[in-house]
């Protein structure tokens, strides 16, 4: 052997040794996914020693429902790279680690040969820490921390796209709005915790009786909506209402609330819709006679 073969040699083994020792992933595979190497890192991480990954498809070790994705990703980045861009950064679910759902980050590379794409060699990280920061930002801008409802934000959102879709379709969009009759003294006289099991309470009766389709949502403090697209017109909102109320009324101690029902057709703002539900509901705590002026009737909500 030369020296210059010797050298070689001895490269090799460096890069070697310095890729098994990397803390990332390292996997080279053919564009039909199967596996030519791996590092220490990606068998470690699988649970499983290198020879036994050698000749498999790295498939076999992604999350059965996040396979499809995978394998589309890998005939893709076989279309989109080229000699002259070769690299791209994807991201999917991995594989269960102690029943843990994990995720990675993989920096792709192309191997082409005399111009011709022969496989891919793939760096890889965990980033499930960062992917689960991500989705508890995005509940919490979405849902309400206390109730699990959807939060005030999210219901001007929902409320604002169903009737643009209102506007179109001509369909009546009915919106309950309520609130905790004595919520005060619930908290004043049985303590805060209390209070927040009452609250649960409310959440848990608007989503016993949504049906598919509708959203119920807490605006804050004691106030509570249920957003119902075909709702049925007036009765239909008015047999909902009769539902939560008693739902609450069979809890000890029973739990009063005072719902005010309008119906929209499109044309108003998520606002504008509010404020009529709004006044509806405290026409019903003031007691005030069916019928009169911008009275929230039960039977016949205000439209």
């Amino acid at each position: 052997m030369d020296q210059r073969q010797h050298r070689r040699r001895e490269d090799d083994r460096w890069y070697r040794e310095l890729i098994d020792n990397l803390a990332d992933l390292v996997c080279r595979y053919r564009t039909d996914t199967t596996i030519l190497y791996v590092n220490k890192a990606y068998a470690d991480y699988f649970g499983v020693s290198p020879d036994e990954l050698i000749g498999r498809s790295y498939l076999d070790f992604v999350v059965e429902s996040a396979r499809p994705a995978a394998r589309a990703n890998t005939e893709r980045l076989a279309t989109e790279l080229t000699p002259s861009s070769p690299s791209a950064l994807t991201e999917h679910a991995s594989a269960y680690v102690n029943g843990e759902l994990r995720w990675l980050q993989w920096s792709d590379r192309a191997l082409f040969e005399d111009g011709r794409l022969v496989g891919f060699v793939s760096v890889g990280r965990d980033v499930t820490a960062r992917r689960v920061a991500e989705e508890q930002a995005q509940y919490r801008g979405t849902y309400d921390a206390l109730t699990g409802l959807r939060n005030r934000h999210s219901i001007f959102e929902s409320l604002e796209a169903a009737l643009a879709d209102a506007s179109s379709t001509g369909a009546a969009l009915g919106l309950l709005f309520l609130d905790v009759d004595d919520f005060k003294a619930f908290n004043d006289t049985r303590g805060h915790r209390f209070g927040d099991q009452v609250l649960r309470a409310v959440a848990a009766a608007l989503t016993a009786v949504g049906r598919p389709g509708d959203t119920p949502g807490r605006l804050g403090g004691d106030e509570f909506v249920l957003l119902c697209p075909d709702c049925g017109g007036g009765e239909g909102l008015a047999r909902l209402a009769d539902r939560i109320e008693a739902l609450l009324a069979e809890r000890e101690p029973p739990v009063r609330v005072s719902i005010g029902a309008v119906l929209a057709h499109g044309g108003e703002s998520a606002d504008e819709v509010l404020h009529r539900a709004d006044l509806a509901m405290y026409d019903r705590k003031a007691g005030r006679p069916e019928g009169s002026p911008g009275a929230g009737r039960r039977d016949q909500p205000a439209a």
